[in-house]
């Protein structure tokens, strides 16, 4: 089941849904510290992860890509949102929209001027149903 008021007021772009499952992001809830302020990557993303991060991407904005993550690692829950095509290891979620979590192909768009911070979105963890669970829970009308 849903967590409790999770996905209230929440968008979310579905990568892939079907019988066997679906797996989608939230695009519209920013990470935010106690006082409501935007975490930006450079407070909360640990500099080991990628180069993008700390040389294009320091001052953009996390969001909250879903409730799914690694408990051992933010890196392996990390993905950036970007309207590139043909980048290695992207999928396209909507027309001109994609995810990747291959830093390395994005980050040598960064590299050749061909990218710029306002043109991605980080987010951090993604929503992932089970066979027929989405479905179900729209059924039954949960939040």
């Amino acid at each position: 089941p849903l967590m409790a008021g999770f996905f209230r007021h929440s968008i979310v772009m579905l990568n892939h849904a079907g019988p066997s499952g679906a797996l989608g992001f939230i695009i519209n809830k920013p990470v935010v510290n106690d006082d409501g302020q935007l975490m930006p990557v450079w407070s909360f993303i640990p500099d080991v992860v990628h180069q993008i991060f700390t040389k294009y991407l320091p001052n953009n904005s996390v969001f909250i890509g879903g409730p799914v993550a690694s408990p051992a690692s933010r890196s392996h829950a990390l993905f950036i949102l970007h309207r590139f095509p043909n980048v290695r290891g992207s999928f396209e979620l909507g027309e001109g929209i994609y995810s990747t979590n291959d830093f390395d192909s994005i980050y040598s768009l960064f590299e050749a001027g061909k990218a710029k911070p306002e043109q991605v979105m980080v987010l951090l963890g993604y929503c992932g149903w089970g066979d027929n669970q989405l479905e179900e829970e729209v059924r039954r009308r949960s939040e």
